[in-house]
């Protein structure tokens, strides 16, 4: 493990918030780098300072009701899914919006024949009397 990962996982190691996996490569670190051993121990003095001077006020009871309270009709059972992946539906969106802007672009960049007799000249539409209605 390099020192620059380690570092990101000291505070997570000194929380015991990390996995066995990433626990053995930390310790295995902190057995063979100084520098990573030294912030590993001014982390852990940090934590214990702020515990030992920071206030601590445990919320009342009525507030912890009422949270509970709250969360109480999630827990009702469990919520229903749809079957398809959410990324096939966002997929699916996706070729909605593409095919709707090939459409319109198409539209767009290639005009009618109606259009066409609308901006051409009286003597150029003799040939396209058909389509043109002249």
């Amino acid at each position: 493990m390099h020192c620059e990962t380690n570092l990101r996982l000291l505070d997570a190691y000194v929380d015991a918030e990390l996995e066995a996996s990433e626990l053995a490569a930390v310790e295995s670190h902190l057995r063979d780098c100084a520098a990573c051993r030294e912030q590993q121990l001014a982390i852990r003095a940090l934590r214990e300072a702020v515990q030992a001077t920071a206030d601590y006020h445990r919320a009342p009871a009525s507030l912890r009701r009422a949270v509970l309270a709250q969360l109480a009709p999630r827990d009702a059972g469990p919520v229903a899914r749809s079957a398809r992946p959410r990324w096939l539906t966002q997929a699916l969106a996706a070729g909605v919006v593409a095919a709707a802007a090939s459409a319109i672009t198409f539209r767009l960049a290639v005009p009618s024949a109606s259009s066409d007799c609308v901006t051409m000249p009286p003597t150029r539409r003799r040939g396209l009397s058909a389509d043109c209605g002249s």
